[in-house]
């Protein structure tokens, strides 16, 4: 039964894998949107720094998909 067990690891990595993936591209979009805001933010409204309340917004599910991702809350 080694084959079924190596088999069983491979879908296990492919699944971590794909999860690392996902965290990664949620990070992507995060950081290149925080950036997209600040820069409006800054341009055209330096008097009131509004773009620091849509990041602590976007940062909660982001902390939340890494800890997911690396096990912090096994029963999450």
């Amino acid at each position: 039964m080694k084959t079924n067990d190596e088999f069983e690891r491979y879908q296990k990595a492919q699944k971590k894998v794909k999860e690392l993936k996902g965290f990664y591209r949620h990070l992507l979009v995060f950081v290149i949107v925080m950036i997209g805001l600040i820069y409006i933010n800054l341009k055209y409204t330096p008097e009131v720094l509004w773009f620091i309340w849509p990041m602590i917004g976007s940062i909660v599910p982001l902390v939340f998909h890494g800890a997911k991702i690396s096990n912090s809350f096994p029963s999450f």
